[in-house]
């Protein structure tokens, strides 16, 4: 297969990890998604481990509404697969991204962010 290369002009990239909203309270979410919307950034990076199965879709479109229309590049993390399955919450991503914005990982992309730099997607993760 031939990667398809994705060409974004991207400056400043914000990356986001780790965030485990799922344990967040309603309150510390609300004022992380308020300073998402604030920020100065071309794009986001969301690497993985965002929630649990069962709440992930959601967590993701609030994510996606507060970068106000700006390119969203993200993979799961093991975290994300919590209380659910692989083939679920890959079902859940598929109509997550026919809904949204973001960029599709995982079927081998390459996303030019610069002249000498890219994003390579993979199945099971992405690689800088």
């Amino acid at each position: 297969m031939i990667p398809r290369l994705i060409n974004l002009s991207i400056k400043r990239l914000l990356i986001l990890s780790d965030l485990h909203l799922d344990k967040a309270q309603a309150s510390t979410k609300e004022k992380f998604l308020k300073s998402l919307q604030k920020s100065d950034f071309d794009a986001a990076l969301v690497t993985g481990d965002i929630s649990v199965a069962v709440t992930l879709v959601e967590h993701l479109l609030e994510i996606l509404n507060a970068c106000d229309k700006r390119p969203v590049i993200m993979t799961t993390g093991n975290h994300d697969y919590f209380g659910s399955s692989f083939k679920d919450v890959h079902h859940a991503s598929i109509a997550f991204r026919k809904t949204s914005q973001p960029y599709r990982n995982g079927a081998g992309e390459i996303i030019g962010l610069s002249r000498s730099t890219a994003l390579s997607a993979t199945v099971g993760g992405m690689t800088a």
